[in-house]
């Protein structure tokens, strides 16, 4: 399950500032002249190694006040004007998580349509306010800059460097798992983008990230023995944060907590993976306990859910999926919304399980087949309802768009699943996969040259010709070229698709009806040809 947005997901403190103690490291920035912007910038970020964002006088009931006209404006398709609320807002409460992804969403957005650059009005919106708040505008530029520039692992490191500069662990988070994706899967990886990242993990207490970060950064350069040291001790720290042996805050910590063996046997037995029904029962009741005694604390909330989840009967589900929805109505944080929907989802989904195995049991049962069909679409509507939610809170998470988009193409509405599936064709992950189901998209809508040119696409994009997926995209392209064939007596595309058919047949006869197409394509091929 996926932390929700404004919980700590990292589960750990701030960890040893590397940075200091590393003497020689290439400047990822460059260096500019005295007296130009550089020599400001720089400035700026000296202010911003010494602050620690609890030091600011963070005022949430008035960022309030920003977001929920954000909100609204956003609502009118004014997105540029909304964009500027959403920092405005930002500025004045930097720990609101959900507000740092709209700033991202709607600057990706706005940019469009200013030929790929952020607005002035954008940038403007990031100055201003005290002198407090200085360094924080450099971070709110930062944000806009990389929301112009999704895939720029230079402008994403920049944005992930100044969230951890200021403490922010979560934002570094959100921000960092994705420049990591970016500046890995950049043509030529830099070793100082991952080490800016690997710092800016260190910062937040983020060390297995890190350890991805700084791994990355020694393959590129494995001469670099420092670099190597720091990051097997790196890995040694994540071993034990994920071990709980560090302090994770002044009042708490692994040894805090570690008080009497009553406190010790709740921590061994909560850590096993496989509990008896008895211990499943004691760890609900104790964090039931925790829970009555701090309503309104989201860490208790979270373990008491974690527990039900944990125990998994019809009731705790249906206990942990209020108890979710409530934390969000109270803070209005998505990721909770976002843990109920997977509940109510995963409810649904048993429910139409029962629905298959009746249908399959009675194949000629007109009655169990229909039911089924039925609630198999009910259960993509619900789906389709969950995404469309999670698509508009994280608008530049691909991940939503594809999954969305894959919904939309089940339900047969492929105008609506053709625009998500070309945003999330932009993921390197999914690449292959979105343009195959794109692709095939414009071809029920009688897009052929579309669905042509993007099966090419996509057999171009997967990395393995012959394994299920590569063959199922050769057998896509195979098709569409056969209907152009036909639809415009098109003799070379009826030859290039008999020429596919031939090359599946070769690595595998049986695939599908490959034997009969290639039989008819070329029956196909030879009346084009004589028709000529």
């Amino acid at each position: 399950m996926e932390a929700a947005p404004g919980c700590n997901r990292l589960g750990m403190g701030s960890g040893p500032d590397s940075v200091s103690e590393r003497t020689e490291r290439v400047a990822l920035f460059g260096k500019k002249k005295k007296g130009d912007e550089g020599e400001a910038e720089g400035s700026a970020d000296a202010e911003v190694e010494q602050l620690d964002v609890g030091t600011l006088q963070v005022q949430p009931d008035k960022a309030r006040q920003f977001f929920d006209r954000a909100k609204a404006i956003e609502q009118t398709g004014q997105n540029e004007y909304a964009l500027t609320l959403w920092i405005g807002g930002l500025r004045l409460d930097p720990n609101h998580e959900p507000a740092m992804e709209k700033v991202v969403g709607l600057a990706s957005l706005v940019s469009q349509k200013n030929k790929g650059k952020p607005t002035k009005d954008s940038l403007a919106a990031t100055q201003g306010g005290k002198a407090e708040h200085k360094v924080i505008n450099k971070w709110l530029d930062a944000l806009v800059r990389w929301g112009a520039k999704l895939n720029d692992p230079i402008a994403a490191v920049r944005a992930c460097e100044l969230a951890g500069k200021l403490s922010l662990g979560e934002q570094t988070y959100w921000i960092g798992e994705k420049a990591l994706r970016i500046a890995l899967n950049d043509k030529k990886p830099s070793k100082e983008l991952l080490v800016k990242l690997m710092d800016a993990f260190s910062k937040v207490g983020a060390f297995d990230l890190a350890v991805q970060a700084g791994d990355a950064a020694v393959r590129l350069d494995p001469a670099d023995g420092p670099l190597s040291a720091e990051v097997r001790n790196m890995s040694a720290q994540a071993t034990m944060s994920r071990g709980g042996f560090d302090q994770t805050g002044e009042k708490g910590g692994f040894r805090a907590n570690v008080k009497d063996a009553d406190k010790q046997r709740q921590l061994e037995e909560g850590e096993r993976l496989v509990k008896t029904d008895e211990v499943k029962d004691r760890l609900v009741n104790e964090a039931e306990k925790q829970f009555q005694e701090r309503p309104d604390d989201m860490p208790s909330m979270q373990q008491l859910v974690r527990r039900l989840l944990e125990r998994g009967r019809p009731e705790d589900e249906e206990r942990a999926k209020k108890l979710l929805m409530r934390a969000y109505e109270q803070t209005k944080q998505f990721g909770f919304r976002l843990e109920a929907g997977k509940i109510h989802l995963r409810i649904a989904a048993r429910t139409l399980e029962q629905y298959r195995l009746n249908a399959e049991a009675k194949p000629d049962d007109a009655a169990a087949v229909g039911k089924y069909k039925e609630a198999r679409t009910k259960f993509l509507q619900m789906e389709v309802s969950e995404l469309k939610a999670t698509v508009a809170e994280y608008p530049t998470d691909l991940r939503y768009k594809y999954e969305l988009g894959r919904r939309y193409y089940s339900l047969e509405l492929y105008n609506e699943a053709i625009p998500l599936l070309q945003d999330a064709a932009s993921d390197s992950k999914v690449r292959a996969r979105a343009l195959g189901m794109l692709a095939r998209s414009f071809k029920e809508i009688d897009f052929v040259d579309e669905a042509v040119q993007t099966f090419r696409d996509a057999v171009e994009a997967h990395p393995i010709p012959d394994d299920e997926t590569g063959m199922d995209l050769r057998y896509g392209l195979m098709e569409s070229l056969r209907a152009k064939a036909e639809e415009e007596q098109e003799l070379e595309a009826a030859k290039e698709a008999e020429k596919i058919a031939s090359s599946i047949a070769i690595k595998q006869i049986d695939f599908r009806d490959i034997r009969d197409q290639r039989v008819s394509l070329k029956e196909l091929v030879r009346t084009l040809r004589d028709s000529g």
